[in-house]
């Protein structure tokens, strides 16, 4: 029988190449996406981008199934994430 776990509930945050929650004031490290200081690149800044929206993107993606509240606010919520996903603002 396959288990299903949950995720660590959002938001989560991109600090340099770490994916970080806040849970009461102590900040939880996700993931690293750099192993050594050799791969702390932009490139690996701009995966925990990605990696730090997750939480947004999957609560759009549902939205967009589920017909939440069509519309104005479906785009709404697929503008924040994917600015967040490219560290611009929405």
């Amino acid at each position: 029988m396959t288990q299903i776990y949950e995720h660590t509930p959002g938001p989560w945050d991109a600090k340099d190449w770490r994916v970080c929650h806040s849970i009461g004031g102590d900040i939880g490290v996700i993931c690293d996406t750099a192993s050594n200081a050799k791969t702390r690149t932009l490139e690996n800044r701009a995966n925990a981008r990605l990696i730090s929206a997750a939480p947004e993107l999957l609560e759009a993606c549902e939205a967009m199934l589920d017909g939440y509240e069509a519309g104005k606010q479906i785009r709404e919520l697929c503008r924040v994430a994917i600015a967040k996903a490219k560290g611009s603002e929405a």
